[in-house]
């Protein structure tokens, strides 16, 4: 695919390769091995996006909307309305979670209809979120934390690291938190504490990144796809002399990415 404007996310479901294109202000898909382009909806400013099971969410910056779409039957929802600045998204266990960057709050509202939910509010520039099975965790960018609170937020947030310099990116497994932040790529033990353990080591500096099993793989601003072990280890690059690759996806074979220099969507084999 050749010609992408502002792409902002993408999303890998179904057999398709799904994205959220600002300008214009589209939510698309191609198949993920190649073909023709289907627009499934407008909006003003589409940002961030989430799968799960039949359900493909985003986020509109300017409409201050979380939209549902049903991919069996091709039906939009408005799941929430007064969110600006909403930059990040998951779903998991039947709700949408998303922090608001400037009003600085971690929310949550069932998929299927109900009152949303506060899990966290004064928070400072709440940015990068991901769910786990017990807890939701989110960068405070500005403020350069790692929290996370009960999925219900029925506790106070629970830092897992500070001082961080400008972290962004996050994904969590059974046992560790991970993120992105000028220093590169870093883990925590969630379970047993102890230090900070980097990933990675400058010159390389990741864009964004996303969990597959036993690695991440990220986008580097130095144009390489790498995947990086979480245990540990040398980075593998499985692709270089990218044009500024940015929005990064996975699927059980493939990482799909986003060339922002060219506008191309690219894939190679995991």
């Amino acid at each position: 695919m050749t010609g992408l404007g502002t792409l902002r996310a993408l999303a890998v479901t179904h057999g398709a390769l799904f994205w959220t294109e600002a300008s214009p202000g589209r939510v698309s898909s191609i198949p993920s091995s190649g073909g023709a382009r289907t627009d499934h909806a407008t909006s003003p400013a589409p940002h961030a996006l989430a799968v799960e099971g039949d359900t493909l969410c985003w986020t509109d910056s300017v409409a201050a909307e979380i939209v549902a779409l049903d991919l069996t039957s091709g039906v939009t929802s408005v799941l929430a309305t007064n969110q600006p600045s909403a930059y990040a998204l998951a779903l998991a266990g039947g709700f949408a979670y998303w922090t608001t960057y400037e009003v600085g709050e971690v929310l949550r509202i069932p998929r299927s209809g109900g009152p949303l939910e506060h899990i966290a509010s004064s928070q400072v520039g709440a940015f990068g979120l991901a769910v786990g099975d017990h807890h939701v965790y989110w960068v405070n960018q500005d403020g350069g934390a790692i929290l996370r609170s009960p999925l219900d937020g029925d506790a106070l947030p629970e830092p897992i690291a500070t001082e961080c310099p400008a972290p962004r990116a996050i994904a969590v497994d059974e046992s560790h938190v991970y993120w992105i932040d000028n220093v590169g790529i870093m883990r925590h033990d969630t379970l047993a504490g102890g230090p900070l353990v980097p990933l990675t080591e400058p010159p390389v500096s990741p864009h964004s990144f996303v969990l597959g099993g036993a690695y991440l793989y990220s986008t580097d601003e130095d144009g390489t796809i790498r995947r990086i072990p979480t245990a540990g280890g040398e980075p593998l690059s499985l692709a270089v002399d990218q044009a500024l690759p940015s929005a990064i996806a996975l699927d059980a074979t493939h990482v799909y990415w986003h060339n922002a220099g060219d506008g191309t969507l690219m894939r190679v084999a995991r």
